[in-house]
């Protein structure tokens, strides 16, 4: 069984989306509803969080330094110097919907969906899936979710999933890493009710997705072709330390 460790009080609203830094070996997070992101140096004990003003709902690293950001007012990078700066907005037309999870694929594209923020606002599915490409330019890549939720792709980069957290759902695409397309969409998995919603989701070193359900502790891990084979207990699930460094 694997051993939990209680390791800071970070008493966030809602806390989600860690993402490591091996350069400057800290973990990153946002905390959605205080507008802020969050960075711990594990090493020192070091702890802050830092203001930026809007709902952030997921961050990544970027390769020139600073961070890339999906947030309630559409993508934006922020770094030290110049803080918050907003890219575009490919929902402006929906007040109502929030920037919600997201990832990085292999190729540097910020993929992020959304959701409704407002839920007396949405009588059907308003939820999108974007894809921010390095040089600037952005690409709707699904539509019609109620809550665009946790991506992940396959070791060898020729699937990808994706998670509809109220339909207790992960589907699993087919994936062009070399133009970042997706096609052929099916079901990967749907989650037991009674064991909680589907909500962050990682894929380890045994080439099994992982599913953080948002109600209660249990997480299922997956074996690719979608058959639940084992349960276990985190609070958080982290592809983190990377591989080899964790001493």
């Amino acid at each position: 069984m694997s051993e939990v460790e209680h390791v800071l009080a970070a008493q966030n609203k809602l806390g989600e989306g860690p993402v490591w830094s091996s350069e400057e070996r800290a973990l990153y997070w946002v905390d959605i509803e205080s507008n802020c992101f969050c960075r711990l140096y594990p090493t020192t004990g070091k702890y802050e969080v830092i203001d930026v003003g809007i709902p952030v709902g997921v961050l990544a690293l970027r390769a020139s330094g600073g961070l890339v950001m999906a947030t309630k007012n559409g993508f934006a990078f922020w770094d030290q110097q110049k803080g918050l700066r907003l890219i575009a907005d490919p929902e402006a037309h929906k007040p109502h919907t929030r920037f919600n999870d997201g990832a990085v694929d292999c190729q540097g594209r910020f993929w992020a969906g959304t959701m409704c923020g407002l839920p007396e606002m949405c009588e059907k599915p308003e939820g999108c899936l974007y894809r921010l490409d390095p040089e600037g330019s952005i690409h709707t890549m699904e539509t019609g979710l109620k809550i665009s939720n946790g991506i992940g792709w396959s070791p060898d980069n020729k699937l990808m999933y994706l998670t509809d957290s109220p339909l207790h759902m992960i589907y699993v695409y087919d994936f062009d890493p070399a133009s970042g397309t997706i096609e052929n969409r099916r079901p990967f998995i749907r989650t037991l009710d009674e064991t909680g919603v589907p909500d962050g989701l990682t894929i380890d070193s045994e080439k099994s997705g992982t599913s953080n359900p948002v109600a209660g502790t249990i997480s299922h891990k997956l074996r690719l072709w979608g058959r639940a084979f084992r349960r276990t207990v985190y609070y958080l699930c982290l592809d983190c330390f990377e591989r080899g460094t964790k001493k």
